[in-house]
């Protein structure tokens, strides 16, 4: 099973993961400022270790992940909606074009249109995508354009790792969950800081944050595994 053959880091990667959800439950800003930067770290060391990041789609997912690892230092310190909230909306959105560039590797443009779970998946998601904006809409002021960009191409995520061809299943729904989590943890930060402050739905943003930088490196780590018996866990 995955959880066996990455155990080590399974466990530490949970430790991280509790210190920043009770970190941000009790407002504990200097446990903040610990724990937060050690998710994308502990990420990256992990991920050279394992890909040795052969091939271009390693590289991006690389590059990616120190993007984020950036904007989530850079949120810490922003106030609001300032510099600082939009130097890191710029970087997730840059982190998510290396993650959709890709994503594109993996295509066979030919075979698209049969693919039912990807004309499915891009149906479901640019309509939450049309909704949220919609609903949105008037609590963005000067952030309108800018978030509608950032709901344009975070729906490509789960789209673009819906149409990827199988190279093995477990990567596939990984780099799919991952992408669907991003979703749902850009929603909930998006509606706190823009709609209505929740700490609930901060804790909601990060599990799914969490997870969905997990699912990333772990499908891309096993990208090139074979299927069936000969993927060892």
């Amino acid at each position: 099973m995955m959880l066996k053959r990455h155990q080590v880091f399974n466990i530490c990667y949970l430790f991280i993961g509790i210190a920043n959800l009770y970190a941000v439950y009790t407002d504990l800003f200097f446990l903040q400022l610990v724990a937060m930067p050690l998710i994308g770290s502990s990420l990256v060391i992990y991920f050279l270790i394992k890909s040795k990041i052969r091939g271009s789609f390693n590289l991006k997912i690389l590059l990616g992940l120190l993007l984020a690892m950036g904007g989530d230092v850079q949120l810490l310190f922003s106030n609001g909606r300032g510099y600082l909230f939009m130097s890191a909306l710029i970087s997730t959105q840059l982190g998510y074009l290396l993650y959709l560039g890709a994503f594109v590797e993996d295509l066979r443009f030919k075979s698209m249109q049969r693919n039912q779970f990807g004309v499915a998946s891009a149906f479901i998601f640019i309509s939450l995508a049309a909704s949220y904006f919609l609903f949105a809409k008037e609590y963005l002021g000067e952030y309108e354009q800018a978030a509608l960009l950032h709901l344009f191409v975070l729906a490509l995520l789960p789209i673009l790792a819906s149409f990827r061809i199988k190279r093995n299943s477990y990567s596939f729904g990984a780099l799919f969950t991952a992408s669907a989590c991003f979703v749902i943890s850009d929603y909930a930060i998006g509606y706190s800081t823009f709609i209505k402050y929740n700490r609930a739905l901060v804790l909601v943003y990060l599990t799914f944050y969490l997870l969905a930088q997990y699912l990333l490196v772990m499908g891309s780590i096993d990208r090139d595994a074979q299927e069936s018996s000969k993927l060892i866990y």
